[in-house]
Parts: C-alpha cells; sequence; structure tokens
C-alpha cells in the first residue's frame, strides 16, 4: 500500500502528519486562478475620467515615450536644410501626440489603431502604393471599438499571420487596405491564439484592477478611521422606553441631530439634567503609514511605473533614490519604445519621405536614419561638454579632411538642440579666392613711380 501510495507521487511534497499537500488540510489547494470578468468600457472610460491615479497610469508611459520622440538624420550634402524641412513636416503633422494617443488608447481598450490619411489616387481598400503618394492629408488614430477587424491572415506561412488583411469603419462602414493602418496591441489577449478577441489585446485595467482597488479601499478606510479615533458617547436615561414608543426611533434621530448641529455651531453640547455626553479614543493611526507604503510599491510595481514617479516623489522609508528609480524606468520605457513603436514609426517616416508634395518631392534621400531621442535630460554641465566634445571632434575631422566644413554644419543643422541659428543658404565648401600680393617695397634710389617724367637731353 505505501509502496503504490509512494509510486504515486511524481512531483511535490506531502506530509501525512502535518497535512501538507493534503487537499483537506493544506489551505493553499483551495486557492485557484479563476478568470476575471471584463471590465465595461464605458466604466474604463469614466475610471479614466475621473480617478487621477488610474489616468496617470495610463499617461505616463505614453507621455515619456513620446516626449522628446525622435530625431531624423539625413547625410546628404546637396540639401543640408533637408532634415530641418523633414523635422518640420512631421511637427505639422502632430506625429509625436498622435503616437501618445495611440499608446494612451492602447492602454485603455487593449488596442488602437492609427489611419494613415496617405492620397495616392486609390481605393483605400486597396493596398497603400507608397511611392505614388501625393500628400499625407492626416494620421487619425483610432479607438478599438471605431475600427473593425474584418478578416484576419490564417496562413501559417505567411509573415502577416494573425494579422488583420482589411479593417472596416464602425460608423461608415468604409472598407480600408490594413496597408494603409497602424495597429498596436502590447498586451495580446491570448499570445499563443491569435484569434482570440478577433486579434485585439487586454486593457490595462484588466491588470491592475484589482491592486487599484485594493489600493483605494485602504485610502478610503484610513480616511475614515480619522473620523473614527474619537467617539462620543451619549447616556439618555430611559433610552430603552423612548425606542419602544412608535415615534421613539425619530424622536432620538431628531435628537441627536440637534446635539450635533449645537456642536458644530456653538461649540457646544446641549444636554438634558439627566444625560451625559463624553468622548473616548477609541484606537490610533500607529502603523497605517507603513501599511499604506506596501500597498503604494506594490501598485507601482504592478504599473511598471517607479513610486517615485508614480507618485511625484519617493515617501519617506524607501532607501533606493530617485535617479536609480528613473533610470531603471527609461530603460523601461527605451524597451517599449522599440517592441512597440519602432515599425510604425517607420512606417510612417516611409511614407512621409515619399510624398510628392513634401520635403523630398517623391524621392528620399538614400542616406537617412533616424533614432529614439534620448529620455534622460541633460544638465547643463552635461550639455556644455557634450558639445565641447562634438566641436573638437568636427575640428579635427575637418582639419585631417575626413569631412567638409558642410558636413558639420549638416550635423549642427539636423540637431534639434542646437543653440546656434544657421544661415541655410551659407556655402562653407565654397573655396574662397586668395588675397592679392601687397605690392613689392620699392628701393632706395629708385624713381618714385608717381613723379612726372624728367626732361630728355638735349
Amino acid at each position: 500500500m505505501i509502496g503504490e501510495w509512494l509510486a504515486s507521487r511524481f512531483d511535490g511534497w506531502q506530509n501525512l502528519l502535518t497535512g501538507l499537500a493534503l487537499e483537506s488540510k493544506d489551505h493553499r489547494l483551495g486557492a485557484k486562478f479563476t478568470r476575471g470578468p471584463r471590465r465595461d468600457p464605458s466604466l474604463v472610460d469614466a475610471q479614466y475620467e475621473e480617478d487621477w491615479l488610474f489616468a496617470r497610469i495610463i499617461d505616463t508611459v505614453p507621455d515619456h515615450a513620446t516626449r522628446k520622440f525622435i530625431q531624423v538624420t539625413i547625410d546628404d550634402s546637396a540639401d543640408e536644410d533637408l532634415g530641418l524641412t523633414v523635422r518640420h513636416r512631421l511637427e505639422e503633422l502632430d506625429v509625436a501626440n498622435r503616437f501618445f494617443d495611440l499608446m494612451r488608447f492602447d492602454g485603455l481598450d487593449g488596442g488602437a489603431c492609427m489611419v494613415l490619411g496617405a492620397d495616392d489616387g486609390a481605393d483605400p481598400a486597396t493596398p497603400l502604393n507608397v511611392a505614388r503618394v501625393r500628400r499625407v492629408r492626416h494620421l487619425n488614430v483610432v479607438r478599438r471599438h471605431e475600427i473593425q477587424v474584418e478578416r484576419l491572415d490564417e496562413d501559417p506561412n505567411s509573415e502577416y499571420y494573425g494579422e488583420p488583411e482589411y479593417y472596416r469603419f464602425s460608423r461608415t462602414q468604409q472598407r480600408i487596405h490594413a496597408s494603409r493602418v497602424i495597429r498596436l496591441v502590447s498586451i495580446p489577449a491570448g499570445p499563443w491564439s491569435p484569434y482570440r478577441d478577433n486579434g485585439w489585446g487586454v486593457p490595462r485595467i484588466q491588470r491592475l484592477y484589482d491592486e487599484m482597488r485594493s489600493f483605494g479601499t485602504l485610502f478610503d478606510y484610513v480616511e475614515g478611521g480619522f473620523k473614527d479615533l474619537t467617539q462620543g458617547a451619549l447616556s439618555i436615561k430611559g433610552l430603552a422606553n423612548i425606542l419602544g414608543h412608535a415615534d421613539g426611533e425619530t424622536r432620538l434621530k431628531d435628537r441627536l441631530r440637534l446635539m450635533q448641529m449645537t456642536a458644530s455651531v456653538f461649540n457646544a453640547v446641549l444636554l438634558d439634567a439627566d444625560e451625559k455626553f463624553e468622548k473616548r479614543t477609541s484606537g490610533t493611526m500607529a502603523g497605517y503609514s507603513d501599511v499604506m507604503l506596501r500597498f503604494m510599491d506594490k501598485l507601482a510595481s504592478a504599473s511598471e511605473i517607479p513610486i517615485s514617479i508614480l507618485f511625484t516623489n519617493r515617501p519617506t522609508g524607501f532607501a533606493t533614490d530617485n535617479d536609480a528609480d528613473k533610470r531603471t524606468f527609461y530603460d523601461s520605457v527605451a524597451n517599449k519604445q522599440r517592441r512597440w513603436l519602432n515599425k510604425p514609426v517607420e512606417r510612417v517616416l516611409e511614407v512621409v519621405m515619399h510624398e510628392q508634395e513634401g520635403p523630398t518631392g517623391g524621392t528620399p534621400p538614400k542616406n537617412w536614419s533616424w533614432q529614439w531621442q534620448p529620455l534622460e535630460e541633460e544638465n547643463e554641465k552635461e550639455t556644455a561638454e557634450r558639445r565641447k566634445t562634438e566641436a573638437e571632434t568636427d575640428t579635427h575631422l575637418v582639419d585631417a579632411g575626413l569631412i567638409t566644413l558642410g558636413e558639420a554644419r549638416s550635423r549642427l543643422v539636423n540637431d534639434a538642440k542646437t543653440p546656434y541659428v544657421l544661415d541655410l543658404e551659407l556655402d562653407l565648401d565654397a573655396k574662397e579666392e586668395p588675397d592679392p600680393e601687397p605690392d613689392p617695397e620699392p628701393n632706395p634710389g629708385d624713381p618714385d613711380p608717381d613723379d612726372p617724367p624728367a626732361p630728355d637731353d638735349e
């Protein structure tokens, strides 16, 4: 019998004496994971509008991810101001704010789309022909309930497996090809099955709801606890007889309401001869702050936002400094930029670079690149040291003949932070004409060329 029992145990530990791993005694075995209900989208919107903490959790990562956004560099000495023109075009399209909305709505709804308003002269239901784009009219961000996934790619051998092939606007029922839409789903609904929820993902509130509810409830308890620290005790003679009458409860409430009003207005309590009132301290708030800090830390961990950023400043009682928190958070945001936004940003830049009525005239430059701007802010000392190093490097490269003055100037033009106002028409690579050599000094005794000639001797 014992041999059969031992043979049936392939994993874990079990103890008959203590009840470990026995379902009848081990309470851990009664705890099982259950799927929670999906949150009502209208209630999610209401919570975002009214709950400052939930709004901060939703907005913090998108805000930092798009705060400094990207820098486009174009290595084209023939058109040095092209990089500046492209940057102005991106600002005109409000690209950074459009990506902020894309990430924000993805967090609220479990997915969002950016519709590329690229005019290529074709039906929106057909694939976008980038080479024929005349102008990008808009970059509209639509929420999950505003656009429907019409059909998913079901071919496992396709590079777009599990991705939508077509979309349809919910109100107008207009069909649009997937190549004209940028979709962001940061939390997939089913990593093992793209067909769950028709390709959409999970709202962030789905993972944070329990932690936010616990945190909000705790603060409500603390707020109510302050009022309950001191309780009033009122002794009324014949209270039981009063409550025995039909209108006894109403009379008692009126009496208590009168006492409360006089205490509030006159800072005094009016009592009858046989009544007695006293205040009693019923508890203490000692230890509440430690409990609140632990709940704050748990919520910060669940939201992947350091407590010093989520709550503006690190509360007393935590040893980690704010700088370390920021570095960790910025690394996390940079990782999300690469994972979630790299391909969408490249798609937008590809379309903008092919605009026939845009900065490039429809012909993208051969050598261009883009990168995310560093999230950490430089102080004045760090900025001065960086500019000094860059200036010294440019000087050495120009002196060595490896780059021209125009190429060095092009880097400054493409630098969004440059403090200099540069003349875009100035040609620094043009060769200057040498100054004419001065006339030689006359030798002593030579006639002055300005004197009239001497008369001929006859």
